[in-house]
């Protein structure tokens, strides 16, 4: 019998909303899962929120009202037929959910209840705060970018971007050996970052970011992350990069920062890797570096709300009204 639950709702272009969905039983090969914590995409959601997240010159891939979120940890109640691998009582990490009724999931984990595919989820080691986890899927996105270039003791890296993927990759460059650099704009996220992810951070309002990088490192960078999505950064990254070096590309280019002018990969032969999406095996790899701390999450945490408050929460975000980086809801 399908149950009714608490779920943050975007009920259309710039508005958000708690209310209720209905969360109907797991069919086969899926889990019903309470849901204990989720961390908000503050990017990514955005992006849904504002209705301009989609591939250019493609329609977007939900429509109003929707349920956002796609990353939560929590306890699973019931399974489905055919689960093999989990048990009720259970702690795990959780992705997508699908839901029934008046309200689409995109991809529907910002809610008290979800039913999702077994594949999808992910036991936590025994006493793994559920914070920790509560971000794994953006964390394995700066692992994706982090580990994919080739990477030595020597290696210089430059990571545009404060915000969490910036921050998760900045941990996996220095975790293989890197000297890392961050390159952002807030304070706040800029200490956090120097107390928990560079060895280094620029506050590019306050300096000319090429001339500081190379006044830094004259004969350029190994590999630049360019964790934000703008091109004036894809641009930057080009003239600091040297010969041969490797750019990745951590961030979600909206309609209008997604073109760039391929002459200057060539110009310096650079390798560019695209990072996004998410792979089990990858998440697998990305919480276990969690539990050896090698990723730090709950340091990244600056807010957390109630569940039946995630649309405080999302304004918090859309006006910043306060300086925030990771912002966690509290659904039980």
């Amino acid at each position: 019998m399908s149950i009714r639950a608490k779920a943050a709702v975007f009920t259309n272009a710039d508005e958000v909303t708690v209310a209720e969905i209905t969360v109907p039983d797991p069919g086969p090969g899926e889990v019903l899962i309470r849901t204990e914590c989720s961390l908000i995409s503050n990017g990514t959601e955005g992006w849904i929120w504002s209705g301009r997240f989609h591939s250019p010159g493609k329609e977007p891939p939900f429509s109003y009202p929707v349920v956002p979120g796609y990353q939560r940890v929590g306890i699973v109640e019931t399974l489905g037929p055919g689960v093999e691998g989990l048990s009720p009582g259970q702690r795990v990490f959780a992705s997508v959910s699908r839901l029934e009724g008046e309200y689409s999931a995109f991809a529907g984990s910002h809610a008290e209840y979800g039913v999702t595919p077994a594949g999808e989820c992910l036991p936590l080691p025994d006493g793994m705060d559920p914070i920790q986890a509560s971000g794994l899927v953006l964390t394995q996105v700066g692992y994706n970018g982090a580990f994919r270039p080739p990477v030595g003791s020597d290696t210089r890296v430059v990571v545009i971007g404060d915000g969490l993927v910036g921050q998760w990759a900045a941990q996996g460059f220095r975790a293989r050996g890197a000297e890392v650099l961050v390159l952002g704009r807030h304070p706040r996220r800029l200490e956090l970052a120097r107390l928990h992810s560079a060895d280094a951070v620029l506050n590019d309002r306050e300096v000319v970011a090429a001339h500081a990088i190379l006044d830094r490192w004259p004969e350029g960078v190994d590999v630049v992350d360019e964790a934000v999505g703008r091109i004036a950064n894809v641009e930057l990254a080009f003239q600091i990069l040297r010969h041969d070096g490797h750019l990745v590309f951590n961030g979600y280019h909206p309609e209008g920062e997604h073109l760039m002018n391929i002459q200057w990969m060539h110009d310096k032969e650079i390798t560019c890797w695209g990072m996004a999406g998410w792979t089990r095996p990858r998440m697998e790899a990305t919480l276990d570096l969690l539990n050896r701390g090698v990723f730090k999450v709950k340091e990244l945490v600056t807010h957390t709300f109630p569940g039946a408050e995630a649309d405080a929460a999302y304004r918090m975000i859309r006006n910043r009204s306060e300086p925030f980086l990771g912002v966690v809801l509290q659904w039980s």
